[in-house]
């Protein structure tokens, strides 16, 4: 049995810069999409982009430390010995794009 667990690490689909990234390309987009004949829709309406980027970012992602986690390990120590415990989910039920959302 084990005594004592000391700390969780998670483990993420992606790295964070990758993640980020992404979200701002799939914003830049987003704001072609929304805006297709202006070049630079943040430019011009500066005020309106930052509220679609805000609300896009909200349905479609959120923040990376909460939303790209795949699995964890769990560290504990049993008796006089450290080990490990790793849990997780199958790689095709996560979102790689920053498409449609998942409601349920």
């Amino acid at each position: 049995m084990r005594d004592f667990y000391v700390f969780d690490i998670p483990v993420y689909l992606r790295p964070k810069s990758k993640y980020y990234r992404d979200m701002e390309q799939a914003t830049a987009r987003h704001l072609r999409k929304l805006f297709p004949s202006v070049e630079s829709p943040r430019e011009k309406f500066p005020k309106q982009c930052e509220a679609i980027e805000q609300d896009f970012c909200k349905t479609f992602g959120g923040p990376w430390e909460f939303n790209q986690v795949v699995g964890w390990l769990r560290l504990y120590v049993e008796g006089s010995s450290i080990g490990g415990i790793s849990g997780g989910w199958t790689r095709s039920a996560f979102r790689h794009d920053f498409g449609r959302p998942f409601t349920w």
